[in-house]
């Protein structure tokens, strides 16, 4: 199961390794100068069926709320970096479905999260973020410690029936990635670095936890969260979504990992500075360098107006690229592999945590359930940033959440990322509203472009199976 087509071979009476005909992203790849990371070398595909997926799974209250039962208090959820609650009593609230929790630094060294509740009536011990040196009630004024445990009840000679022990507040799991922090909420989950494998040992390459959030958008979509993220876990559309990028970005040519050991992890590479095989031999180097130019964003970055003889364009900005990030980060980015530095380089934790590896597009997206709505999430970006060296870190960013009337276009700080998720909108809710009116019980789905968004729902169905 555990195989990949050899290069330009399309076998359809194959579906395990049935991919684009022409140049593959190895074949890429191979073609760079200097050395290149052995996991960007690393392929797996593991064939994830050809069936039509339910529509129910995007537009049943029930499929929604089994979801909300047995999926999201079993798995790992990313629900703030370091940065966002660097001092002792600092927290911030993270929501899904009818959950609250109030996830906060308790000691230097220790974060935890706690169910955002009042252990007497019921009433939410926190609306917001901040930093408190106790947990108060703002009904009664039932106090805890920051540890969890107990500090005070008013009145208490009228509670002699309850033990201080027994109103510790309760807690769900916590662990840190990369400056990230995840619960979890299973009483004895699945450590996170096996949960994650092989993502956290793929990340070494590309540390995270000496970034800061530059830029935190955040918007509600007309659509599944399951739907929504699931336009950023292949570019099959990319030829008809986003044309603008064709000149230089290897659409097809793009490589899915998915690997036998790893039910909550996937891969999409995608080479940039090479032309969509779609546009066959018709884009010069110097078409493909203004393209790229034109829709990149780094501060400072001085523009390429030519390519010298003897040098593939791709080379060429590969190396103004390692000149650029070295003269930033201050640090030495001649290992730098061309890949991890043009590259679309984009991992898939489950259930909806979605990491960019490579240097260029540091990004982060997160998709989850908004009001109990099957039709209806909450879609963010963030963007993170090297900290300035021998500089203490800026702030993270302020989530910016965009109103209904404001396209992701509007978010000036996502740059010309937002006129590409303006395009993907677009399409996501109109397929929301399309599998209301659709005769079909089941959406048809490409085996190897989109085994990703099959190989996710594979694993979903594992957990909703279990009782």
């Amino acid at each position: 199961m555990n195989k990949q087509a050899d290069a330009g071979s399309f076998d359809p009476a194959n579906a395990e390794v049935a991919r684009c005909p022409g140049r593959s992203f190895q074949d890429i790849l191979a073609a760079d100068s200097g050395s290149q990371p052995e996991i960007l070398k690393e392929q797996s595909f593991v064939h994830q069926g050809d069936e039509p997926l339910s529509t129910d799974r995007y537009l049943s209250q029930e499929f929604h709320d089994l979801e909300k039962e047995r999926l999201w208090p079993r798995v790992w959820q990313m629900v703030c970096r370091e940065e966002h609650i660097p001092e002792v009593g600092d927290h911030i609230l993270y929501e899904i479905n009818d959950d609250s929790f109030i996830i906060i630094r308790t000691a230097p060294d220790e974060i935890k999260a706690y169910y955002n509740v009042c252990l007497h009536r019921g009433t939410q011990l926190r609306s917001c973020a901040g930093n408190v040196k106790q947990l108060r009630c703002p009904f009664h004024g039932f106090a805890w410690n920051l540890d969890g445990t107990l500090k005070d009840i008013p009145c208490r000679w009228d509670f002699g029936q309850v033990e201080d022990k027994e109103m510790n507040l309760d807690e769900a799991h916590v662990d840190t990635w990369a400056g990230f922090v995840f619960i979890n909420q299973s009483e004895d989950p699945q450590p996170l670095a096996e949960y994650m494998h092989p993502a956290g040992e793929h990340f070494e390459n590309w540390p995270m936890h000496d970034r800061h959030i530059s830029a935190h958008v955040g918007k509600v979509m007309n659509c599944n969260w399951k739907m929504a993220q699931e336009a950023f876990m292949e570019v099959y559309h990319v030829v008809s979504s986003h044309p603008q990028v064709l000149p230089y970005v290897g659409d097809c040519n793009s490589q899915y990992d998915i690997w036998p050991d790893a039910p909550h992890v996937s891969r999409m590479l995608t080479a940039q500075m090479t032309p969509s095989p779609h546009l066959g031999d018709t884009v010069s180097d110097q078409e493909m360098l203004d393209a790229m130019q034109a829709d990149m964003d780094l501060p400072g970055f001085e523009p390429i107006t030519s390519v010298p003889e003897g040098v593939s364009g791709r080379q060429h900005f590969a190396d103004k690229l390692r000149e650029y990030f070295t003269k930033v980060t201050q640090a030495d980015c001649s290992h730098l592999s061309n890949a991890e530095l043009l590259d679309a380089i984009e991992y898939f934790i489950f259930p909806n945590f979605h990491p960019w590896g490579g240097v260029t597009l540091p990004m982060v997206y997160r998709f989850r359930p908004w009001n109990n709505d099957p039709g209806k999430c909450l879609m963010e970006v963030i963007l993170l940033r090297p900290n300035p060296v021998g500089e203490p870190a800026p702030p993270p960013a302020k989530m910016r959440m965009l109103s209904e009337d404001e396209d992701w276009g509007c978010a000036s700080e996502l740059g010309w990322l937002g006129l590409v998720f303006d395009q993907d909108v677009v399409n996501v809710a109109r397929m929301q509203e399309g599998l209301k009116t659709t005769r079909r019980k089941g959406v048809v789905m490409s085996v190897y472009q989109e085994s990703r968004i099959r190989h996710m729902h594979n694993t979903l169905s594992t957990y909703l199976e279990r009782p």
